[in-house]
């Protein structure tokens, strides 16, 4: 960004770059978040897609991701408000590799069941994913758990696992587990 305000040329220069907007760590504090984000992931061309959405996503913004999942490569999102609803609405993501979800309610709260749901059906619609991360999660008990994952095409890693989840379709066999912040690692 700061390239479009040296001159002209150097504007011209970045605009028709199209790897220098591959990212981008979407604010909700921005007017018409949407159409920022639109003019943005346009000028990334074909390239990969590297995205942070905000919490409290607007539909508008889901919209704009649902018109770019070809390329998306990364994608971090907060789970708070039914965000992952949303996003796993636009979806599939063919090329999604990496994807990390924020903040979901503790293993005993009311809203644990329908998040779980939430986020193994956004799991579902991501084919190729290779690294999946639950960021900021609390589970009770989680130590007399068992941990379960989604490892579908080249998924490797997962941190923070569903302490409760169970499901007789998803299979486990040679995956490693590891929670991050303690020296306890679980092989299948």
């Amino acid at each position: 960004m700061l390239l479009l305000n040296v001159c002209h040329n150097w504007t011209d220069i970045a605009i028709s770059t199209p790897a220098l907007w591959t990212a981008i760590h979407a604010s909700k504090l921005l007017v018409d978040l949407a159409s920022l984000m639109d003019a943005w992931l346009k000028r990334a061309g074909s390239c990969a897609l590297f995205i942070t959405l905000p919490q409290s996503l607007p539909d508008e913004v889901a919209a704009v991701v649902g018109r770019h999942v070809q390329q998306l490569h990364t994608l971090r999102l907060f789970h708070a408000d039914a965000d992952t609803d949303l996003v796993a609405g636009v979806g599939p993501f063919p090329f999604l590799e990496t994807l990390t979800i924020v903040g979901l309610p503790d293993s005993e709260s009311e809203q644990y069941a329908e998040s779980t749901g939430t986020t193994m059906e956004m799991l579902r619609v991501c084919p190729n994913l290779v690294e999946w991360t639950l960021e900021d999660v609390f589970y009770r008990n989680a130590g007399s758990s068992p941990l379960t994952t989604f490892p579908r095409g080249r998924l490797h890693s997962a941190i923070y696992l569903f302490a409760h989840f169970t499901d007789p379709s998803f299979t486990f066999s040679g995956m490693l587990f590891a929670a991050v912040g303690t020296n306890q690692v679980w092989a299948t």
